[in-house]
This record gives structure tokens, C-alpha cells and sequence, in this order.
């Protein structure tokens, strides 16, 4: 059942693409009478998903805000992957998305907060099921001079909610209490991922990195003009709000 919500959800995240919505929009006007009615949809539409001010100003009611970290000490920050490394055919590792995540872990431990890293992120490619993302973080860490003994590998999860499920696997044999660990994840991931924890009873600080605000910038452009980075925030925007939903039907989270 894991492995079928997986595909089918691979499947519906390629459909709510705002781009994809777009496109098939323009092709319901280039077959139907109402050409004019269809275009007109499909091109505000396409103002409204790439527009930075609109977007921005919407998914900051999505997001979780930032949290404090107290003065103390935890025992684990637990980093959720999501395309932060890869690597190339060559086989060099590169960093992609998202890098602001382990970056926070990895100050968090410098800093003498936390004790180890737990990196959870399997594949969660449809194709490519060899790569692992924790692994090649790990390894990738290592290589600038990170000790292998602070960082703990969940490689087995596809989704924030197998995520949830290994990591409380790997807390529990190593009896760590849940109150002593940190969750990272970017703010707009971080309501599903959190919701995710939350239901397999680990009962973690919730700390958020990159928040949407980070996108704003004081420019005539920011506000009027179409840019790419507003279609990028649209699509985790509605990756996160469909990808809750489903998990909510499933009883995920």
C-alpha cells in the first residue's frame, strides 16, 4: 500500500504544477469554442502563480514560524531531505535544494546545542531508487571534515511520512527522549512534517529554516512583474497543501 501512495502521489504532484495546470488549461482553449474564456483563465492564472508579492503574501499564511532555540542542550536535530545532495554521472556529490537545512543542523551542533545529526531521507525518486540522499549527505560532510560518529542515516523513508515512522524507529532503539530532539525542515514543510511527528507521538521542538519572507525583496518588479522563483514557491506552496490533505485522508498525519 506504501509503495502504491507513493507512485500515485509522484503522479497528482506532477499534476498540480502550476505549470502543468497552465498548460492544460491552454489546451482545453485550443480544442473548445471559447478560445478567448480559456486563454483569459489560463493567462491570469499564470500572472497570479508567478506574481512574487501575491504568492509570498499567501504562503506566509501557510508557513510555520520560526522557533527559538532555548539555551539548552538536545540530544538530536533531526534534517528531512529533500534534493539538498545528489550526484552526478561521474559520481561527484552536489548540493541542490534545500541546503539551508543541514546548514542549521550542522550550526546547531558547532554552537554545542546538539549533540548528533539524524539525516532522514531515502530516494524519493521514481526512477533513480539507488541514490539515497542521507548517504551521499553523510558522505558528502565527511569529506570537509565532519565526524562519520555525529551523524545518524535514515535512508529507508520515500515521503515525510515514512520520515516520521524510521526516524521514531531509530529513537526508540536508541532510547532518546523525544522531548530532546529538534526537527529542521523549511517552514512550508514544516506543518506536514511536524503533523507527521506529531501522530507517531514524537513530541520534538519544531525548527524552521528558510521562510518565505526570504523571497521578498523592496523593488517595483517584486510586485508587479512575473518571476520564476514565485512559480518555485507556488509549486511547494501546493505540494504542501495537497500533500497534507492526502496525508489526512490516509491517516498520515
Amino acid at each position: 500500500m506504501k509503495n502504491v501512495f507513493f507512485y500515485i502521489s509522484k503522479i497528482l504532484d506532477f499534476l498540480i504544477n502550476p505549470l502543468v495546470i497552465v498548460f492544460a488549461l491552454l489546451l482545453i482553449a485550443l480544442f473548445t469554442k471559447k478560445k478567448k474564456l480559456w486563454l483569459g483563465i489560463s493567462i491570469i492564472l499564470l500572472y497570479l502563480f508567478a506574481n512574487p508579492y501575491i504568492v509570498t503574501n499567501v504562503a506566509q499564511l501557510w508557513e510555520m514560524p520560526t522557533t527559538t532555540i532555548v539555551d539548552s542542550t538536545y540530544e538530536i536535530a533531526i534534517v528531512l531531505g529533500g534534493g539538498i545532495v545528489t550526484n552526478t554521472q561521474d559520481s561527484n556529490i552536489i548540493f541542490k535544494y534545500n541546503p539551508d537545512r543541514i546548514m542549521k543542523a550542522l550550526k546547531l551542533y558547532n554552537e554545542g546545542k546538539v549533540k548528533k545529526i539524524l539525516i532522514s531521507s531515502g530516494s524519493g525518486s521514481m526512477i533513480h531508487r539507488d541514490i539515497l540522499e542521507a548517504e551521499l549527505l553523510k558522505t558528502a560532510l565527511a569529506q570537509i571534515g565532519y565526524p562519520d560518529s555525529i551523524f545518524i542515516v535514515e535512508a529507508k523513508s520515500n515521503n515525510t511520512y515514512e520520515n516520521a515512522v524510521y526516524t521514531k524507529e531509530i529513537l526508540d532503539s536508541l532510547k532518546i527522549p523525544y522531548n530532546k530532539t529538534i526537527l529542521i525542515t523549511s517552514s512550508l514543510h514544516m506543518k506536514r512534517a511536524y503533523k507527521c511527528f506529531e501522530k507517531q507521538g514524537i513530541d520534538c521542538l519544531p525548527y524552521t529554516v528558510a521562510p518565505v519572507k526570504s523571497y521578498q525583496a523592496i523593488s517595483p518588479s517584486f510586485y508587479f512583474l512575473p518571476h520564476a522563483s514565485a512559480l518555485e514557491l507556488t509549486n511547494n506552496l501546493l505540494h504542501e497543501i495537497f500533500g497534507l490533505l492526502a496525508y489526512k485522508i490516509m491517516g498520515y498525519a
